[in-house]
C-alpha cells in the first residue's frame, strides 16, 4: 500500500533524488534510536521517516504562510 504522505513530499521535492537521501537519512536516525531505547515497532522505519518529513515539510509550509500574511 502506497503511503499517501510520499504524494505530498513528492510535491514538495525539486527533485526526487533529495527526497530519496532525506528519507533515508531520516529512517536511519528512527532506526538507531529504536535500537538504542530497546523499543519495537510493526511498523518499518522507512514509514516512519516519510510521514515525519511529511509532518515538518507541512508545518514549515504553514509557518512560512503564517509569515508570509505578516
Amino acid at each position: 500500500m502506497l503511503n499517501p504522505n510520499i504524494g505530498k513530499l513528492i510535491q514538495q521535492y525539486d527533485n526526487r533524488y533529495r527526497l530519496v537521501i532525506d528519507v533515508a537519512h531520516k529512517a536511519r536516525e528512527i532506526s538507531k534510536e529504536m535500537e538504542e531505547a530497546g523499543d519495537v515497532s510493526t511498523k518499518k522505519p522507512v514509514s516512519l521517516a516519510i510521514n515525519a518529513l511529511a509532518m515538518s515539510n507541512a508545518a514549515e509550509n504553514t509557518g512560512a504562510e503564517a509569515s508570509d500574511h505578516a
